[in-house]
């Protein structure tokens, strides 16, 4: 991939523990867990654009998912928050 100039960066901490995976298929409860995830996530998307390590944000970037509906994929709620900062998404 970096032959074509695609570089993967990983940022776990804008996953969803284990517990909380767990939670939402004991409940099904997508608008819960979404709250949860802005709440407690999104939060820190400030510290990764604003501290550095994405500096160049006129480069694209991808989000992979695997859910058919990105409605229910907690990195469409990252698209969303970078829209907020005026970015633009597309889903695919």
């Amino acid at each position: 991939m970096r032959a074509k100039g695609i570089n993967y960066v990983h940022y776990p901490q804008l996953g969803v523990p284990r517990e909380q995976r767990e939670q939402l298929a004991k409940t099904n409860n997508w608008k819960e867990f979404f709250k949860w995830y802005d709440e407690n996530v999104i939060p820190k998307l400030d510290g990764i654009l604003n501290g550095g390590k994405l500096k160049e944000l006129d480069k694209p970037y991808a989000f992979m998912r695997v859910e058919k509906d990105p409605n229910k994929c907690h990195r469409h709620r990252i698209a969303l928050a970078l829209e907020k900062e005026g970015l633009k998404s597309i889903d695919l």
